[in-house]
């Protein structure tokens, strides 16, 4: 559950909804089991998913205690990115939209 709770708050997915999930009134979205289907959620192992498992732990703990967590996000970002591929231009993109 690490790296799934992990991908649904990055950037990445937030690119995606915004480019797949149909805009309804009131700047929402439509949540429609046919639009996360259009969302490609790679598998990984149970030892990635154990490392965003930690990951997530820690920014919660972090949050309950009023503690930055820029450094844990970005290298969720990070490792998210590198399951994906992504190259330099396509985080420029998903960077570069408002959210």
């Amino acid at each position: 559950m690490g790296y799934l709770t992990a991908f649904l708050n990055t950037k990445l997915f937030r690119f995606a909804f915004k480019e797949y999930f149909p805009e309804l009134l009131g700047d929402t979205r439509e949540l429609s089991k046919v639009f996360f289907e259009t969302v490609s959620i790679k598998q990984v192992d149970d030892n990635t998913n154990n490392e965003f498992c930690i990951l997530v732990d820690e920014i919660q703990n972090r949050k309950e205690n009023g503690i930055d967590t820029i450094d844990i996000e970005t290298e969720i970002e990070s490792k998210i990115a590198s399951i994906y591929g992504l190259s330099d231009m396509d985080k420029e993109i998903i960077n570069g939209q408002s959210f």
